[in-house]
C-alpha cells in the first residue's frame, strides 16, 4: 500500500506569496467542507465483460483487500440531527480519529490497467449530463467494474455509494495531497492548506480551526441565523414570492458567514465562490479566472485588512490555535472557509426549496411538523440533489478518481427507492459531508442554517409552486439553480 509523500510541512508559496496560492482554491467536497482533504485515486477495477454503453472497460486481477477504516461519524452526526430537531448538536469526526473497523474494498487497479477504449459518452463533464445527471448515474452504478475509466480524461469514475465511500475513507491511499482538484499539485506548484494536505500536515491544520466548527461553537449563531432567515422569509413572503436564488439561497450564507468570520463579504463574494468552484472543474469558462481575480484583488485589499479583530477571521489569519498555520496557510484558510461555505450552501438551499416545490406531498408533510422535520428535510436533500458534483482524489501509481457524489447518493443498493425524494427517510447514510478523517467541518453550519430555513419557510407559508424560468447552473463541479422563480401563500 502506498504511503503519502507529504511530511508536517506544506509546499512554501515562494517569491509569489498567497496570490497563486489562492488561485489553487477550487471547489471543496461536501457542503462547506472548510477543511475537507481526503484520499487520492488509484485503486479498484473489477473486469468488464461484454459491454457497450459508451465507457472504457478496465481489466485487472488484483485481489480484494481489507483495508481498516477509520469510523464514518457522518452518519451518527445526521441521525442525531434528524432525531433531536436540530443541526447544532450533531457530531464531527476528528481528525485524530483511530481505527476501529475494517470493511472490504473493492478489487484495486494496478499501475497499469488494461483500457479497451469505447467512445466519450461516458464522461460526466458533458453539456448533456450536467442538467439531469441521474439517469447517467444509474448506467454507471449498472456497470459490472467498480471504477469506471473515461476515455481522454484520464481518470476513474466511483459511481456506487459502497466505492465512492472506500475512496473517501481510505485516505491512506487515496491521497490530498497529490491534489484533489482537476490539475494536480505537481503541476500547479502549490496546494491549497486544507484540501490538499494528508496527515500529519492535515491534521495540524485543521486542529488550527477545529475548535470554531464544533457544534457548540456554531450553536452561538442560532440567534444570528434565526434573525437572518426570519427577515429573508419575511420579505419573500410579502411579495407572494421571486427568485429564491437571489433572494433567499445567496444572501443568507453569505450574511451568516460574515457573522460567523467577523469580516464583511461583499453580494460579488458568491460570484467570486462560484467561479472557483468551476475553476476546478474540467474545460473551466473563459472568465471564470476573470471573476476570481475580482476574490484576489478585494482579499487582498480592504478585505482581510478589515476583519474584526476579536473573530474568528483575525484569529486564522494570526496562525490559528497553537500556531497550527505556517507562513501563509492562514491567509490561504480564510479563503477557502469563504469559498467552500458560500457556494456549497447557496444550491443546499436552492435545490432543497426546488425538492419541496416539486414534491407537494413532501412539502405538506413538513407544514404538518415542521420543528420535528426540518431536520430530516436537510439531510434528505443533501443526498437527493447534493450541490457538489465530484472530487478527485490521486495515489502515487494509480489513475485518479472522480468520486461522483450524486451518483453514490441515488445507489439502490443503499437506499430504498433512492430517486424518490422522502423527507421521512433515514438519509444519514449519505456522501454530501464527505465520510472518514475528513468529513465536513462546516457540516453542523449547513444543518444549522438548512434546518433553520426550511422550519421556518413551512411555518409561514402554505404552498410553494415553481414558476417558468427557473434554470439550472452550467457549472461541471456544482449541482444548482442560477434562477428559481417560485410563486408563495402566507399561511
Amino acid at each position: 500500500m502506498p504511503s503519502t509523500a507529504y511530511s508536517d510541512s506544506t509546499q512554501p508559496f515562494g517569491t509569489e506569496g498567497p496570490v497563486l496560492a489562492l488561485a489553487r482554491l477550487m471547489p471543496f467536497p461536501p457542503v462547506i467542507s472548510f477543511v475537507t482533504a481526503a484520499a487520492g485515486p488509484g485503486t479498484g477495477a473489477s473486469a468488464a465483460l461484454g459491454t457497450d454503453d459508451g465507457c472504457v472497460d478496465v481489466e485487472d486481477e488484483d485481489a480484494t483487500e481489507d483495508f481498516g477504516l477509520e469510523p464514518d461519524e457522518h452518519a451518527a452526526s445526521a441521525r442525531a440531527n434528524t432525531a433531536r430537531g436540530g443541526t447544532t448538536r450533531c457530531l464531527i469526526g476528528a481528525v485524530w480519529l483511530a481505527t476501529s473497523r475494517s470493511d472490504n474494498v473493492p478489487e484495486s487497479i494496478g499501475a497499469s490497467p488494461k483500457v479497451r477504449p469505447v467512445n466519450t459518452e461516458c464522461d460526466p463533464f458533458l453539456r448533456d449530463h450536467l442538467d439531469d445527471p441521474y439517469p447517467f448515474y444509474a448506467r454507471l452504478r449498472a456497470r459490472p467494474e467498480d471504477f469506471v475509466a473515461v476515455p481522454g480524461r484520464g481518470v476513474v469514475l466511483a459511481a456506487r455509494h459502497e466505492v465512492a465511500r472506500m475512496v473517501l475513507r481510505h485516505h491512506h491511499t487515496y491521497l490530498s495531497g497529490l491534489g484533489v482538484q482537476w490539475v494536480p499539485v505537481a503541476e500547479a506548484g502549490l496546494r491549497a492548506t486544507f484540501i490538499e494536505n494528508d496527515p500529519p500536515a492535515h491534521t495540524r491544520v485543521r486542529r488550527a480551526v477545529q475548535r470554531w466548527c464544533t457544534p457548540r461553537a456554531v450553536a452561538q449563531l442560532d440567534d444570528v441565523v434565526g434573525g437572518v432567515v426570519s427577515e429573508l422569509v419575511d420579505r419573500f413572503v410579502e411579495t407572494g414570492g421571486g427568485d429564491v436564488m437571489a433572494e433567499i439561497a445567496r444572501p443568507l450564507p453569505l450574511r451568516v458567514m460574515g457573522a460567523w468570520l467577523g469580516v464583511d463579504l461583499p453580494d460579488a463574494a458568491t460570484t467570486w465562490a462560484d467561479a472557483s468552484f468551476r475553476m476546478g472543474a474540467p474545460d473551466p469558462p473563459a472568465d471564470a479566472s476573470e471573476q476570481f481575480a475580482g476574490f484576489l484583488e478585494w482579499a487582498l485589499g480592504e478585505g482581510f485588512a478589515t476583519v474584526r479583530p476579536d473573530g474568528m477571521a483575525a484569529a486564522i489569519l494570526a496562525g490559528g490555535d497553537h500556531g497550527g498555520l505556517h507562513d501563509d496557510e492562514g491567509f490561504v484558510a480564510l479563503a477557502s472557509i469563504i469559498i467552500a461555505g458560500l457556494d456549497t450552501t447557496v444550491h443546499l438551499i436552492g435545490n432543497g426549496i426546488a425538492a419541496l416545490a416539486s414534491h407537494r406531498d413532501q412539502f405538506e408533510s413538513l407544514v404538518d411538523d415542521p420543528g420535528g422535520r426540518a431536520a430530516g428535510t436537510v439531510e434528505e436533500v443533501l443526498r437527493f440533489d447534493a450541490p457538489v458534483r465530484f472530487f478527485l482524489r490521486r495515489t502515487e501509481t494509480g489513475p485518479t478518481v472522480v468520486v461522483l457524489y450524486g451518483s453514490a447518493n441515488r445507489d439502490e443498493r443503499a437506499f430504498d427507492d433512492p430517486d424518490r425524494f422522502l423527507i421521512d427517510r433515514d438519509a444519514s447514510e449519505h456522501l454530501a459531508f464527505g465520510s472518514g478523517i475528513h468529513l465536513c467541518l462546516g457540516a453542523p453550519l449547513a444543518r444549522l442554517e438548512g434546518t433553520t430555513l426550511f422550519r421556518t419557510l413551512a411555518e409561514r407559508i402554505a404552498s410553494i409552486e415553481l414558476l417558468p424560468g427557473a434554470a439550472r447552473t452550467d457549472s461541471a463541479a456544482i449541482r444548482g439553480f442560477a434562477t428559481l422563480p417560485v410563486r408563495v401563500q402566507p399561511r
